[in-house]
């Protein structure tokens, strides 16, 4: 690292992981070399490792932030930041670093408090006083900014951003310029010579000024006078940052621009732009400098320019608009899975997975607006429309309101990043305080009044789906990390597709018999040792022998959790069919898609990448029982989400079913009992088996649950088996069935709040075709 050699360094870094995999300063100082060499999404993944095994580390906290921040995700900085503060009140990097990002939300009142805040603490902050400095200068007060940049020289006086940023001021205050940040900028940027250097720094300032001026449009109900005033600062930005010269960052700017005109321009006047930039975009994408992974990483930056063309074609041509849609999911895992064919299909080929009984809903989210597609059979895909957002108390007629989609899709931002940030903070109590956390707290208002609201599913259920008793639902980019399902009454089956095509691709495949079971239960993986866990979860080892019960065992093969390494688990894989149940811990990495696992024994992990090396079509179903297999990171995702479910189906398997939270081990063990019961011994198909056990666990009473446990005791029993395990099963059970009937409201219903069922999904091959 100090001789600058970070490609170096990472690699001794990645030598010390793989030795020990929990070593939180090991996973800092990986992420430190990565944000050097300018990788922030690498130093970010890295990062959460570090926080993951060190939550209290404030300086990974803080570093976490400043990636987030040159990514330009300020809010999700901010967030780190506040962590690094709450485990460290005094760490004015982080106080200083919070009031930048505020900064560059266009807070700038509220960025100066923390500057103030970093220098009470550390009263000789040069860094502090130029910053703070810059925010006065924002707010018009010319002359207390000279004063913060003569501080911060005298304390560094080789500081040349800040000799700079005071050359600006005083050429302002020479002009006779007493007013806010875009006057002062402007009358610099007019003194400014013509070079290269000065031309970037020029469009720099006004691409920023036309990013705060959209910021801050977007917090309005009118937000037009302020997207105008962006709209022309982007323009500025564009004329200085030429494509020829400034590649990413002309780019960058035009696809900010662009999604700012989706909400100004009409559908047609936009289309042809949104052409004319991919045009661009692919044009330097042919560059054969471009290493592949360089090609990837601007493909996914700048996904919007098709996102955007979806938009523009919904209300001219939904059919063309859908298809368009389609071809974008399917590059996305394209670019992670260089052998799969992802040729997109017509309409008339979606069509076929639908049927008079069975429609889709078709989720689409550009960086302007939500479109959802409704489809139906023998007709043509309907756009629903968005409702007018609200206006402003006593506005004058001719004020224009908020545009419906891109209110709608405002309102699901907001929504989505509450949601998630809910989860993080739930995410790292303690088992015990988890349960009466915000997120778990909030939960059913959250689903039930606000997101039933934003994306309106009761009236599309009114209006559209009254003679449908099957959905299929296709989300796309956060909203896979949603319980859609949950939104809509129970009278659905309600099963997931990551895309039409592969949904299609199921379609041609046979369904497997669900006869044989592979059972892999509970793995004994580093992290569970790390906190000094050895006989595993209890109520996940019921699960597994019941499940492994209902099957019998002659046709069952099961991988006990000491010896699930990745070279017998996929051995056993290959060697067996039907049924694949796993009870253990998986995780999603954001960063890298193809590295997301189920956790092994040991250090083993068996990634997404593995799965598409293998062939599974002989399986039915594979079951991720209480797996976190979706909401790991409070970023956004701006291209698409692929997770282990993709890979499974990629790899052939018909359904999955996961969680996309970890449940409750007594809950997720009665529900997937009761579900592989319905599966087996009603002969229901998967999506309707899941259906029915959500529905019974929801209502299910602790008169009930004492019933049920003694039944299965009972049965047990007059097996009269021999077998260890066995009676041990029955004593276990026996003696819930006595928690249970002691329990002194027999009515209440424990597990109808939809933490215990709403994170379950089933995907793959849809339910009519099965």
């Amino acid at each position: 690292c100090d001789l600058g050699h970070f490609e170096n360094a990472i690699t001794s870094y990645d030598k010390a992981l793989s030795l020990r995999p929990d070593d939180p300063q090991a996973w800092f100082g990986r992420g430190n070399m990565a944000a050097a060499m300018g990788e922030f999404e690498t130093a970010i993944a890295s990062y959460n490792k570090a926080t993951e095994f060190e939550p209290n580390d404030y300086q990974a906290w803080n570093n976490r932030g400043y990636a987030l921040h040159r990514l330009g995700q300020y809010e999700g900085a901010i967030s780190s930041y506040d962590r690094a503060i709450t485990c460290k009140a005094d760490c004015y990097p982080a106080w200083n670093n919070r009031g930048f990002a505020l900064y560059h939300l266009g807070q700038h009142e509220a960025a100066i408090i923390e500057f103030d805040q970093a220098l009470v603490l550390y009263p000789s902050y040069a860094e502090a006083l130029h910053n703070r400095g810059n925010a006065l200068k924002a707010l018009g007060r010319l002359e207390e900014a000279i004063v913060d940049y003569d501080k911060a020289l005298a304390l560094k006086p080789e500081f040349e951003e800040v000799r700079e940023n005071r050359a600006i001021v005083l050429q302002a205050l020479e002009s006779g310029v007493d007013g806010d940040e875009d006057s002062v900028e402007e009358v610099y940027i007019d003194l400014q010579p013509t070079d290269s250097e000065s031309q970037f720094n020029s469009g720099q300032r006004y691409y920023r000024k036309g990013k705060n001026q959209y910021i801050k449009g977007s917090k309005q109900l009118n937000p037009f006078p302020d997207w105008l005033a962006a709209e022309e600062s982007y323009i500025k930005a564009l004329e200085l940052l030429r494509i020829e010269d400034f590649a990413a960052q002309h780019l960058t700017i035009l696809q900010e621009l662009l999604t700012l005109r989706s909400q100004l321009l009409s559908p047609q006047e936009n289309l042809a732009q949104l052409q004319e930039a991919s045009a661009k975009l692919q044009r330097i994408l042919q560059d054969s400098e471009l290493t592949l992974g360089q090609r990837l990483t601007l493909e996914r930056q700048f996904e919007g320019f098709n996102q955007l063309q979806v938009d523009a074609l919904a209300q001219q041509d939904p059919i063309q608009a859908l298809e368009l849609a389609e071809v974008s999911k399917n590059r996305c895992l394209g670019r992670l899975r260089d052998s799969w064919s992802y040729q997109s299909p017509n309409y008339a080929q979606i069509q076929t997975l639908l049927s008079p009984r069975t429609a889709a809903l078709y989720w689409h989210l550009s960086p302007a607006a939500l479109t959802t597609f409704i489809l139906k059979h023998n007709q043509p895909p309907q756009i629903l429309e968005s409702k007018p957002a609200p206006t402003e108390p006593n506005a004058p007629p001719q004020k224009t309101a908020y545009p419906p989609a891109a209110y709608q899709l405002r309102e699901l931002e907001t929504w989505l990043k509450t949601w998630k940030q809910d989860y993080a903070t739930a995410r790292d109590l303690p088992p015990q305080a988890q349960a009466t956390s915000p997120w778990r707290e909030r939960m059913e208002w959250m689903l039930y009044a606000r997101l039933r609201t934003i994306l309106e599913t009761p009236r599309i259920c009114l209006d559209y789906l009254q003679d449908i008793d099957q959905l299929i639902l296709i989300p796309h980019r956060d909203l896979h990390l949603i319980p859609l399902h949950a939104l809509f009454p129970e009278r659905y089956t309600i099963t997931y597709l990551p895309s039409t095509q592969l949904g299609l691709e199921l379609q041609h495949h046979p369904t497997p018999s669900l006869k044989r079971l592979l059972s892999i239960e509970d793995p004994a993986t580093q992290w569970v040792k790390a906190k000094g866990g050895t006989n595993g979860m209890l109520y996940a080892q019921l699960e597994s022998a019941f499940v492994t019960q209902l099957y019998g065992k002659a046709i069952t093969q099961s991988v006990p959790r000491e010896t699930a390494t990745k070279l017998r688990v996929t051995a056993a894989l290959k060697l067996m069919s039907g049924c694949l149940h796993f009870t253990g811990h998986s995780y999603h990495n954001p960063e890298n898609p193809a590295q997301s696992a189920l956790a092994l024994a040991g250090e083993d992990l068996l990634t997404l990448k593995d799965l598409w090396q293998l062939d599974l079509h002989q399986y039915n179903l594979v079951c991720l029982s209480s797996c976190e297999t979706g909401i790991t990171s409070t970023q956004a995702i701006t291209d698409e989400y692929i997770g282990l479910v993709s890979g499974f189906l990629c790899a052939g398997v018909a359904h999955v079913i996961s969680t996309l939270w970890p449940v409750d081990e007594i809950s997720s063990a009665l529900l997937m009992i009761e579900f592989h019961r319905n599966l087996l011994k009603e002969a229901l198909l998967p999506a309707q088996a899941l259906t029915k056990a959500q529905q019974w666990l929801r209502n299910l009473t602790y008169a009930d649950l004492s019933g049920w446990y003694q039944s299965h005791a009972d049965a047990l029993a007059k097996m009269g088996s021999q077998d260890r395990t066995v009676r041990d099963l029955q004593e276990m059970l026996q003696d819930f069935a006595t928690i249970a009937h002691d329990e002194p409201e027999q009515h209440t219903t424990p597990y109808e709040h939809p933490f215990y069922w709403a994170g379950f999904t089933i995907t793959g091959k849809v339910p009519g075709e099965c």
